[in-house]
């Protein structure tokens, strides 16, 4: 039988690049598995205007449909990157390493998710973390290892890289880490900078192969859930935390076709 996942990429980066191409290849990778279907969604396409102003109202009134409610039907693309989020089997999220972690946006974005907190919409789905530094070792981990954090939080199930090593060189085991050029970095006011992780192919083998490892993964963890009865469980199936959730009514509720909740507004 083939199991059948939706894998959403996320590229966390403010322009069109190498983050972008990180993440598409590592859909390659979710879509070399039969049965996945991939969505994709960019910042440099997406806006978030406002912080998270923690007034907890969310948390009290939670729902499905537009869950952040201090900034709903004000013009930012929170709210469609939460719900893409809680349509998806697994997800892959890369990010520039700034400073040793994400860019601000993509901070926003984590803080932001608390929306979806209640209920613990994202527990269960399989997450990767990429990531591209300038140099080998510009913070790639401890960019991975935030990104990690933030799915932890939401309960989610964290995979490295996969199996390849030692037959395929993908230079980390956390997470996919890539160079802006190889062997040696192609800084901002170079020629082609945005597109220099190409250079590296140790960076886009792990792309690949965690791209991979997220979709199968998310495969076993669907397969089992639909086999388990919720006895079997320690948590309910669907979000916990909450009777207002039902996971499969909340899926039916939103009753937007994918392709259409992942396209940029």
């Amino acid at each position: 039988m083939t199991v059948n996942v939706k894998i959403l990429g996320f590229a966390g980066s403010i322009r069109h690049g190498n983050t972008e191409i990180m993440v598409k290849r590592a859909l390659e990778g979710a879509a070399s598995l039969p049965g996945v279907e991939t969505m994709y969604l960019s910042l440099a396409d997406l806006e978030l205007k406002w912080g998270c102003n923690a007034s907890y109202a969310c948390w009290y009134k939670p729902r499905i449909i537009a869950p952040c409610r201090c900034y709903s039907n004000k013009g930012d693309d929170c709210d469609m990157i939460l719900e893409s989020m809680m349509l998806c089997d697994g997800m892959l999220v890369g990010a520039p390493s700034y400073w040793g972690g994400v860019p601000a946006q993509v901070k926003n974005m984590f803080d932001r998710s608390m929306a979806i907190e209640m209920g613990f919409h994202l527990r269960n789905k399989v997450g990767g973390g990429l990531t591209i530094a300038a140099e080998r070792h510009g913070g790639h981990e401890g960019t991975v290892d935030e990104i990690h954090r933030w799915m932890f939080i939401h309960d989610m199930i964290v995979v490295g890289t996969g199996p390849e090593r030692p037959k395929t060189s993908i230079g980390g085991h956390i997470g996919a880490m890539a160079v802006q050029g190889f062997p040696f970095p192609t800084h901002s006011d170079e020629p082609g900078d945005d597109r220099a992780v190409l250079q590296d192919e140790v960076g886009l083998n792990a792309c690949f192969s965690i791209g991979k490892r997220v979709a199968e993964t998310a495969k076993m963890v669907k397969l089992s859930l639909m086999q388990l009865e919720n006895e079997e469980l320690g948590w309910h199936k669907g979000p916990v935390g909450s009777e207002v959730f039902d996971r499969s009514e909340a899926i039916g509720a939103l009753g937007i076709p994918v392709a259409e909740m992942a396209r940029p507004r």
